[in-house]
């Protein structure tokens, strides 16, 4: 005679009791059905089952062999719970197969297939405080003798709750009852896709941020994430740092190090220039741990919206724009608390560093608002130098040793011993107070053969960046003096004692000025003889709206070959983007 097959109570429960709260329920013959479904797969898997068969567990299905218990489940609660099985319960690709398939134990007896299965039965005929299942129930339905300890389904419910797609639960009086629905667990979800995000597209959307702003920062040209074979820098320039590249418990190490010494004393094989216009700002271990976390979920967050936008309910999705949107916000400020340190490469090797305490709530404003101020504060930054700087750095001149401006100019960009200079306005209008107020004298011409030495005025087209101008010692200034007029003999009138006026009386012809719409220079010049287009076009033509175009041209030589990997050909590329000229190769 055949075996009685025994099922344990609370699966007959769950059909008996919680399904037959459905209208179209069959009561009889859809349980018989069902329970005839389950003996025949088993009979088929029987020798792959692991543990006591004395009764017919909840744990022993697979709603995947099932079809008379899911096309119930679609038929009487909608055909959405095909994709949660799928994707959660049964299968090779659901995430209890998955969580199982992790751990030698959970994989031998499918723990947490067995727990998914009885949570999906336990899903349907109740709402309100007693939806779904709570812990107690779920191990009474799944657990067998002699095979694991109960606590493993601890762990295989802790699995889900981190991984599974449509799990919810709800948490009473210290008691959790899980339960599946048809719509995603966007919380589910979010923390799954958080574990998808790979670093470097965290480090990417840091720089891509910033990147978006640099054109919002004041004085200072911005470079994000560089490469070490960076171009001569003309100008204050402003060095992001890469995301990888921070500083561990306040200590300028590991690949930082040498990334900034290269970059602030080398371009390309050779010696940098101009080492005074480059600082950098880097990132803080702490800092940077907080905003990648922080990253990680606006990315996922994003990754939800856009791959279950079909599936969540209008609810879900304002939940979620909120979300973002409040990660948006955390995101911009945690950018400013990770790149919180200041750094300078200064003389003889030594690095520099300020740390930067207060944030605002983007980077553009904690640069401008804060980090500026700071450089300024402790006197990184000048907007204008004295006579006491100046002479501190051994920039003034005496009788003997006159002192080209320009020079003076490129002191403060080439050597990293100075403090920098945020415009050339900062020592243009800096020499002319000085010559102004009768400390030095400023000269046009050479030494020894002085053309024009002024003092307490400003000179007459001064640039500080013109070759032509030096500072000079005020004892050399000698001040004009004034022409006395020579005394004006009275004409004699024609002719003498009376008679006619002269001839030529009342034939004046009035002179004219003749007046002319614009005045252009065109031809080629010298290289030799570059400087003088300023001295003697551009710098008279400043006030009359003065436009300048240029062609230069290149031609390639055995002595320099123009490669496209060589470095002058790099160096005047990027300078022609930085200007925004026009850049054209010949091949």
């Amino acid at each position: 005679c055949a075996l009685p097959i025994s099922f344990h109570p609370e699966l007959i429960d769950i059909f008996e009791k919680r399904w037959a709260s459905a209208n179209d329920f069959q009561r009889t013959r859809g349980v018989l059905r069902m329970l005839g479904s389950i003996v025949a797969d088993l009979w088929k898997r029987q020798s792959s089952l692991a543990g006591s068969q004395g009764l017919i567990h909840l744990s022993d299905m697979n709603l995947g062999n099932l079809d008379a218990i899911t096309s119930q489940i679609k038929k009487l609660w909608g055909n959405g719970y095909d994709a949660v099985i799928s994707a959660d319960v049964s299968g090779n690709n659901s995430n209890a197969f998955k969580i199982d398939s992790n751990k030698q134990e959970y994989r031998k007896f499918n723990i947490t297939q067995g727990v998914a299965s009885a949570i999906m039965l336990g899903t349907f005929g109740s709402d309100g405080p007693k939806k779904g299942l709570n812990v107690q129930e779920i191990k009474l339905m799944v657990l067998k003798p002699d095979t694991y300890n109960h606590n493993s389904i601890n762990g295989a419910l802790d699995s889900l709750e981190s991984e599974a797609h449509y799990l919810y639960y709800s948490e009473a009086a210290n008691t959790k009852r899980y339960w599946f629905h048809t719509r995603p667990n966007i919380n589910i979800l979010i923390n799954q896709a958080k574990g998808d995000v790979q670093p470097s597209s965290v480090e990417q959307e840091i720089i891509n941020r910033i990147k978006f702003k640099e054109n919002n920062f004041s004085h200072f040209k911005v470079l994000v994430a560089p490469s070490d074979d960076l171009p001569e820098q003309t100008r204050l320039s402003l060095v992001v740092a890469h995301p990888s590249l921070i500083v561990n418990a306040d200590v300028v190490n590991g690949n930082l190090k040498p990334y900034i010494e290269k970059v602030a004393s080398k371009r390309g094989n050779n010696e940098r220039i101009y080492k005074n216009t480059i600082l950098f700002l880097v990132a803080t271990e702490i800092g940077i741990n907080q905003l990648l976390l922080e990253l990680k979920e606006y990315i996922a967050c994003n990754k939800i919206r856009t791959d279950y936008a079909s599936q969540l309910s209008q609810e879900q999705k304002n939940d979620l724009s909120e979300k973002i949107k409040e990660l948006n916000g955390k995101v911009e400020r945690s950018i400013c608390v990770a790149y919180s340190l200041v750094v300078k490469a200064g003389a003889k090797g030594q690095i520099e560093a300020l740390h930067i305490k207060q944030f605002k709530n983007t980077i553009e404003s904690q640069f401008n608002d804060n980090i500026l101020q700071l450089l300024k504060d402790e006197e990184w930054l000048l907007d204008g130098v004295g006579f006491g700087k100046l002479q501190e750095l051994n920039l003034i001149p005496t009788i003997d040793n006159p002192v080209k401006v320009k020079d003076i100019y490129e002191a403060f960009l080439r050597y990293n011993d100075k403090p920098m200079l945020t415009n050339v306005q900062a020592i243009q209008n800096s020499l002319l107070r000085l010559c102004n107020g009768n400390q030095v004298a400023i000269a046009t011409g050479q030494p020894g053969n002085w053309g024009k030495i002024v003092m307490g005025e400003t000179p007459f087209g001064f640039d500080v960046t013109s070759p032509d101008f030096w500072l000079v010692d005020k004892s050399l200034y000698q001040p004009e003096t004034p022409d006395v007029p020579k005394p004006v003999t009275p004409s004699v009138p024609y002719p003498a004692g009376g008679g006619s006026e002269s001839p030529d009386e009342g034939n004046e012809v009035p002179t004219t000025t003749k007046e002319f719409k614009t005045v252009t220079i065109s031809g080629k010049v010298d290289v030799a003889n570059y400087s003088q287009v300023f001295t003697s076009f551009i710098n008279p033509l400043m006030k009359n709206n003065v436009e300048i175009s240029i062609t230069i041209k290149g031609k390639t030589t055995t002595v320099a070959p123009l490669a496209e990997n060589s470095q002058h050909f790099k160096i005047i590329k990027e300078s022609a983007s930085q200007l925004g000229l026009d850049f054209e190769v010949e091949e």
